[in-house]
Parts: structure tokens; sequence; C-alpha cells
């Protein structure tokens, strides 16, 4: 109720409204190493306290492909990303893209959307990246999740049905409250600089 008093006086919309409380709860400054009350099961017992998480809960549905694969996780206290694993085999080769299956679908709570990211170990020591930068998943969709990955490494790569691809993370999404076309836009100080126009 208070949240939905708060919307209506500030005239956004409740998810708007706890995304916003979201990203201010996420810019808090937490010491890594200080405490956790098992908010995650897949955590170490070496942990004390989680980092502040969001108003959200991830369902994720196993397909008849991923069975006998683990749920993304988090495998480290401060990791912002959940590595996701591949549901094939596959050799990839130098220019090669290929849509990696997971085996797994999810439903991600409105307001909210699931990047798709790289992993930085696979792309800096062999080459292979999530293609599209980084994927989206929306709220509502509800298909297999793929990861499309390319290879730029000199030799051929093999993934392992079970190898960590790709790490998922959560975000908040704000739609702007109206859209429209201007003839003219405020002016800045930078202006239509780009493309290193602020130097090296």
């Amino acid at each position: 109720m208070l949240f939905e008093l708060a919307a209506i006086s500030l005239g956004v919309g409740v998810d708007t409204l706890l995304a916003w409380a979201f990203n201010a709860l996420i810019s808090w400054k937490v010491p890594c190493g200080t405490a956790s009350t098992g908010w995650n099961e897949t955590m170490t017992d070496s942990l004390q306290q989680p980092l502040p998480t969001a108003p959200a809960h991830l369902k994720f549905k196993r397909l008849q492909n991923g069975e006998g694969l683990p749920l993304p996780t988090y495998t480290t206290y401060g990791a912002a990303g959940m590595d996701i694993c591949a549901a094939e085999s596959v050799k990839l080769w130098h220019g090669q893209t290929f849509m990696m299956p997971t085996g797994l679908a999810v439903e991600v709570p409105e307001g909210y959307e699931l990047q798709v990211r790289s992993r930085s170990g696979l792309a800096a020591k062999h080459g292979v990246f999530v293609t599209n930068g980084i994927g989206t998943i929306d709220c509502d969709y509800r298909g297999e999740i793929f990861v499309v990955l390319s290879h730029l490494g000199r030799n051929a790569y093999q993934i392992e049905r079970g190898d960590r691809i790709a790490q998922l993370v959560l975000a908040p999404v704000v739609r702007p409250s109206s859209i429209s076309e201007v003839s003219e836009l405020s002016d800045t100080v930078r202006g239509s600089g780009g493309l290193g126009s602020t130097g090296r």
C-alpha cells in the first residue's frame, strides 16, 4: 500500500518505483567479506552476509535437454552475474557462430531484464564471447535460453555439455514516460562531439 501511494504521488507505476528503489539499493557501498544469512544456498559456508538483493524472484524451468545441468549460480561473494552452462557439446572453429542451448527457460519479473554477457576468462583466453555483446531476456519471454557464441581464437575450441559459457545479470528496466519527435534538441557543452572528440 505504501509503494502504491508513493507511486501515485510521484506519477509513476509501482514497477518503475521498485526499479528506482533497486537502483538506490545497489548503489550502496557494501564491503566485501562482511556477512550473509543464507540468501543463496549455492554460496560457500565461509560467507557471512549477502550483497543487497532486488525485490524480485527468478523462476527457472528445466527443459528436457537440461536434465542434470546445474541452475545458474553466483560463484563468488561479489559476483554480479550468475554462470549458465551449455546443454550441448560442440567444437567451435575460428569465425564460427553457434546458438548454444542451455536447457533452461526463465520467468523474469516485470520491471526487469536478464542480461546475457560474456565470461571474461573465456573471451580473453580462448576468443569465445557472446556475439551480440549483451543479450536481453525480456520479462514476457518464456522460451529456452540460447546463448549466441562466436569464436575468434586461432585454434578450435571444444565446449563440453555443462561448461559455463556465459553469465546472467538481472537489471531493472525503466521506460520513458513519453516519446516525441522534436525539431531541436537542448544545447550542451559537448554538443555533437563524439568518436574520440575528448582526446586520448
